[in-house]
């Protein structure tokens, strides 16, 4: 093999110059995937090799019996699961941050409630919003899922925080037009040069900036939608939680 090697200058046999021995030998083969298939495919064609490679190893001879497959598709599919995992986390992270702080500053557990289904509705509609459009879910794609995260909660966690501002028990009708009134403004100021950020960026020729701008455009679009629902919800629950001193209060 080492003469081959050195007749050939083909670089698949490594070996140790001093003690002219052969420590490894590479050899190529072929899947029908590649490193642009879809997840699913690489899944397969990896459990296949992977499956394969178990049985050889089990019946080779010692020596030979601790050969392995390596591949860059496959280390890029290690890194998207890894990808993937980790946006999931992320999003199950702030949705518990963002209760647990609503919670502890708010004392309410209905609003951190409706707010947690918030977030959890704003990562959700945007997400089938965009495989609506024929998106498919890739390693860009699941980043962009943990900048959403963040993006989708900022304006539900203005809201909470407004709306829990005014001290006392105070009729939810009032905290919520308090709420609309002095943040609402802000919020809607955010999404605006958010929004005309992402529009401008929609004209670029990159598909990454392209992807990024649609992304912020229906994170913000279904954000607003949910601030509006959330405000609403916690007011009708709580329609009854009020002094007799506010029942007029509208």
């Amino acid at each position: 093999f080492i003469a081959f090697s050195e007749l050939t200058k083909d670089s698949a046999v490594r070996y140790a110059n001093g003690a002219k021995k052969g420590k490894t030998i590479s050899v190529n083969a072929r899947v029908d995937s590649n490193m642009w298939s879809p997840p699913a495919a690489l899944e397969e064609d990896w459990h296949l090799t992977e499956n394969w490679s178990i049985v050889e190893r089990s019946r080779a001879p010692e020596g030979a019996n601790k050969f392995f497959i390596s591949s860059f598709s496959y280390w890029y599919l290690d890194t998207f699961n890894n990808v993937v995992v980790g946006a999931l986390e992320s999003s199950l992270i702030v949705i518990s941050g963002a209760a647990l702080v609503i919670l502890s500053t708010s004392r309410s557990l209905t609003l951190a409630l409706f707010s947690g289904i918030s977030i959890l509705y704003v990562l959700v509609a945007a997400t089938a919003s965009l495989a609506a459009i024929g998106w498919s879910l890739g390693l860009f794609e699941s980043i962009l899922f943990a900048i959403l995260v963040g993006l989708g909660s900022d304006f539900i966690m203005h809201f909470a925080h407004a709306y829990s501002m005014i001290p006392g028990k105070i009729n939810k009708r009032v905290r919520m037009k308090h709420a609309i009134l002095h943040m609402g403004p802000s919020v809607l100021g955010s999404a605006a040069t958010t929004m005309s950020t992402a529009i401008i960026m929609l004209f670029c020729q990159i598909v990454t900036l392209e992807k990024f701008a649609t992304m912020m455009i229906m994170t913000m679009v279904k954000a607003l939608m949910m601030d509006h629902n959330d405000d609403d919800e916690v007011d009708y629950y709580n329609d009854g939680d009020y002094d007799d001193d506010d029942a007029d209060d509208d």
